[in-house]
């Protein structure tokens, strides 16, 4: 208080004793202790202890330069660590209090000294304005860049003017680096390269570095990876740009950006294409391009010891199931065959998909092993696959060929599996074939047949011979089988064996059933107009799976043609072999309905040779049964096939269905025919297949005779 008192005394206190100048130096530092350590309002305390304290130091209160310096020491004082308020008030209570001390006309109200003490401290308030605009402007972007380095996925540095960084060191490493690769911002600065990057990229980082150094402003990119400090590496796009020539930087300044996430997406997809590529995309099975690239490395193997073979695989009656049922039923069927191949195929080997109706078996073994493995795989499929609650049947013909070094390509191997394949199919389908170069001459004969049999239609090469059908125990005539025959320009006469597969297989069999069908309703129709005795003769016409399941519109077809040439329906039968009506037995049921309906008879060939059963011939609309020539043989001689034909005839005659013999060739086999109560027969005994003209011969001696015997008739 006593202080205050002569701070205001007239005559002034002249400098103040030592304690009291000790008193204010040590409340100076303690205040300047507080304001270090962020002590609220400490900086104010400062200004203040300093605004009153500098008017005890001067001694003179008059206009000097020392008292005016000594009195904007406030201010400049509150213009470093106050606001501009604080610096005006610092500025006016020196001289307020000089003012008071002296007495009478105080020298401090000259107008002038007031003018220039105005202006030192207006220029004081507007210096400290532009500073603290320029603080905190600065402390903005110092914020902005410490939350982008900090939580941003790139990680800057600046590095020193060495070779590759790191001798020189580096500055700065953004605190990013421990959200990135999980190190402290304080440790990769004392790592080496070898450290941090990839061992695989050490190389390629520091020819970059190399690069970017040799001239001021050089920049680069690269892409390597960066290890975690956790454990595995990330991967980082890294721009580096030389900035040594930049006053406040000196360095190279390098961005590392993590783009693991589209490096492995990227990998992924690049994968997944790659896959695509070499599997089938129905079934995903390998596929003929990931075949190609295998057969080119057991090529390979075997010209080192190895042994590879390789089984080409035609699913029988996949086309007819595809058309049928359709192309995704097809291509369940292709999974479902494959998944029961995996057993015996086993970790030797790999199944793929090589076409539609196609599939390809590479095996690391022998030639006698793959053929015992192709033998247990056609086995294992004559059992009915269920799709759909369907019971779907198919075989499949097998060609077998080892891998050689002979082969030069892929392609020669599997044109060696390919040729094997089809000798199967010639066989009767459901067989397995081994290659060997006699199979390569059936090839080209085949490739030849198959030009020649889509001429055929055109150059007029097919005709159709007629195998009468006799009442086993009369002998009178009832009707006759139209067979399909063949003699080409080219190649002379083709049996029926071999052409008939091959046209169901290209297709052909379409236009040439229709041929067939037309062709034996107009003979049927010129035999009728000879004698009102042959009203009830009867014509039957052999059908493929491809003309009654591949066409909708197939029943109509039939009409038609059965209208053109004015053939009753019932003088019609069509026979259908066991095996295709249990390819799609659904479809089947609901055709035959369809021909039924226009009053055609429907005949079952081949019966006891197919998978059907009881149930299935229950459903059937069929009229007749045909026992297979395989069991007529055996007849007289064999136990089993005496048997077997019983059971046929019996249940035949249980379900009321008309039986037909075929192949019957003997009289003991006609005799037992007769015992077992067949109802017609057919084959050699009553005569071979017949010309048109020597078929309307054997219709005249049958019309000029009275019914006694079989052989009276054919004679």
């Amino acid at each position: 208080m006593a202080l205050i008192a002569d701070l205001f005394a007239p005559e002034g206190l002249g400098m103040p004793d030592p304690w009291v100048i000790a008193a204010i130096l040590l409340v100076v530092l303690a205040l300047a202790v507080a304001i270090d350590r962020d002590v609220r309002h400490a900086r104010y305390g400062l200004v203040w202890v300093v605004a009153f304290a500098i008017p005890l130091a001067i001694r003179e209160p008059f206009l000097t330069q020392k008292t005016a310096m000594a009195t904007l020491a406030p201010a400049l004082l509150a213009a470093l660590i106050c606001g501009p308020r604080t610096v005006l008030a610092a500025a006016v209570t020196p001289i307020a209090i000089l003012t008071l001390r002296v007495p009478g006309h105080s020298p401090y109200l000259n107008p002038g000294y007031l003018l220039i003490y105005a202006v030192l401290v207006a220029l004081v308030i507007g210096v400290q304005r532009t500073m603290l605009s320029a603080m905190e402007h600065a402390t903005k972007s110092s914020a902005l860049f410490d939350a982008l380095a900090r939580e941003t996925n790139e990680i800057i540095t600046i590095a020193g003017p060495g070779k590759d960084g790191d001798d020189a060191g580096v500055h700065f490493v953004s605190p990013s680096v421990t959200r990135v690769l999980g190190f402290p911002v304080d440790e990769p600065s004392k790592m080496q390269w070898a450290e941090v990057v990839h061992p695989d990229d050490i190389e390629r980082i520091a020819k970059m570095s190399v690069h970017i150094r040799s001239a001021p402003g050089t920049s680069g990119t690269g892409q390597f990876r960066m290890r975690h400090k956790e454990g595995g590496y990330r991967w980082m796009v890294a721009r580096a740009t030389n900035l040594l020539h930049h006053p406040q930087v000196r360095g190279v300044l390098s961005t590392f950006v993590d783009v693991t996430p589209f490096v492995e997406e990227r990998e992924s997809i690049q994968k997944q294409l790659e896959r695509d590529a070499r599997h089938d995309e129905a079934t995903g099975l390998p596929n003929r391009r990931f075949l190609h690239e295998q057969l080119a490395a057991a090529i390979e193997a075997t010209k080192l010891g190895g042994a590879w073979c390789l089984l080409f695989i035609d699913i029988d009656g996949f086309k007819l199931v595809n058309d049928s049922l359709g192309h995704d039923v097809g291509d369940r069927l292709v999974r479902a065959i494959a998944e029961r191949m995996k057993p015996n195929v086993g970790a030797t080997g790999t199944i793929f998909r090589f076409g539609g109706d196609e599939l390809a078996v590479l095996l690391e073994c022998d030639e006698k092993r793959g053929s015992v493995l192709a033998n247990d795989l056609a086995a294992s499929m004559r059992q009915p696959f269920t799709i759909d609650d369907r019971d779907v049947f198919v075989t499949v013909s097998v060609g077998v060929t080892a891998v050689q070094p002979l082969h030069a390509r892929p392609e020669a191997v599997l044109a060696d599996a390919d040729v094997a394949m089809y000798r199967a199919k010639e066989r009767g389908r459901d067989c397995v074939e081994i290659f060997d170069e006699n199979l390569r001459v059936r090839s080209m004969r085949r490739h030849d047949m198959e030009q020649a049999l889509r001429q055929a239609l055109e150059n007029d090469e097919l005709r159709l011979v007629f195998q009468p059908k006799v009442l086993a125990a009369e002998g009178r005539l009832v009707g006759f089988e139209a067979l399909l025959r063949w003699t080409s320009a080219k190649l002379g006469p083709v049996g029926p064996q071999d052409f008939i597969p091959l046209a169901e297989e290209t297709g052909l069999i379409v236009p040439i059933g229709r041929f067939v069908l037309e062709r034996a309703c107009r003979e049927l129709r010129s035999w009728k107009r000879r004698s009102g005795r042959l009203a009830g003769l009867k014509m039957s016409v052999n059908l493929s799976g491809r003309q009654l399941l591949g066409q909708e519109d197939f029943a109509a077809q039939v009409k038609s043609i059965l209208e053109a040439y004015d053939v009753p329906p019932w003088d019609l039968e069509l026979e259908v072999t066991e095996s295709v009506l249990m390819t799609n037995a659904a479809k089947s049921i609901e055709r035959l309905r369809q021909l039924k309906e226009l009053g055609v008879k429907i005949a079952i060939d081949d019966f006891g040779t197919g998978y059907s059963s009881l149930s299935y011939l229950r459903k059937f609309p069929v009229d007749v049964i045909k026992v297979d020539r395989s069991f007529v043989t055996g007849l007289g001689t064999s136990r089993e096939d005496s048997a077997i034909v019983h059971l046929i005839v019996t249940l035949a005659q249980a379900l009321g269905l008309e039986t037909v013999a075929e192949g019957v060739e003997t009289d003991p086999q006609l005799a037992e025919l007769r015992l077992l109560g067949c109802d017609q027969v057919q084959g050699y005994l009553v005569a071979q297949p017949l010309e048109v003209a020597d078929a309307e011969t054997f219709i005249e001696r049958a019309l000029g005779l009275e019914p006694r015997s079989i052989r009276a008739a054919a004679e």
